[in-house]
């Protein structure tokens, strides 16, 4: 095996542990697409998002009784911002590693900051890059 790709199998590896944020910065990625993970009852979360050219990203999360209206910006490859429903709101983080959105939800504390004590991440995968898409996104063969 060449060793250029010995190193990239070893930096992809080690993005889906979350030892690195990604194998590549997210601005080089982009945040923009539909992400979605599913749990063993079935119960589905899937998250669309745009992110413009400054770097300010829109979109919904559901999944939930209602859907959250998401918004905030990309500052050094994290996304973070703000999510906000008819009754409830809250704080995100995320990341990308390769095609998986490590998302991280935080409820506001007494002062409407995001409570990290109480954080919960959850781990989507992308199922294509733009929101038009109905296909997944292209895997390279094995």
């Amino acid at each position: 095996m060449p060793t250029w790709l010995a190193r990239r199998i070893l930096l992809i590896a080690l993005a889906g542990v979350g030892i690195f944020p990604a194998a590549l910065p997210a601005s080089a990625q982009g945040f923009s697409g539909r992400y979605a993970v599913q749990d063993a009852s079935g119960a589905r979360m899937v998250i669309d998002l745009v992110q413009d050219e400054h770097g300010r990203v829109t979109g919904t999360l559901t999944g939930g009784t209602s859907p959250l209206a998401v918004d905030g910006r990309v500052r050094d490859g994290l996304l973070s911002g703000t999510l906000k429903g008819p009754k409830t709101s809250g704080f995100f983080e995320a990341q990308l590693a390769a095609d998986t959105l490590v998302l991280t939800l935080m409820e506001p504390d007494t002062n409407h900051q995001p409570d990290r004590s109480r954080a919960g991440k959850v781990r989507l995968t992308r199922e294509s890059t733009t929101l038009g898409d109905s296909a997944p996104t292209a895997r390279p063969a094995h």
